[in-house]
């Protein structure tokens, strides 16, 4: 499957663990997104905060790169698995122009 891009706002921030094997566990950030009327869903895992350069919060924009999962459960957010980047944009539907008018 290829890479997608996506451009969306973060409805969704929580937090966790996984155990890997019985003495090593990592933290990770499970984040949903809205893109249009459709949500996706994805974690990175919290070591990776500085390599993105900002803490991701509800109401934010961004864009994200990875593969989206081939599962077709409606009652389930489609998934994004294998992040390749994640990056705060500003809102696109926010007017650039700011050219005072009187």
């Amino acid at each position: 499957m290829p890479e997608t891009t996506l451009k969306g706002r973060i409805i969704e921030v929580g937090g966790g663990a996984k155990s890997i094997r019985s003495n090593y566990k990592y933290a990770f950030i499970s984040i949903r997104i809205q893109v249009d009327n459709l949500t996706y869903s994805f974690q990175i895992k919290s070591s990776f905060i500085n390599k993105y350069g900002f803490i991701p919060k509800v109401g934010q924009w961004v864009l994200v790169k990875g593969f989206l999962t081939s599962e077709e459960n409606f009652n389930v957010d489609k998934a994004i698995k294998r992040v390749t980047l994640l990056k705060h944009i500003e809102n696109p539907k926010r007017k650039k122009n700011n050219v005072f008018r009187s």
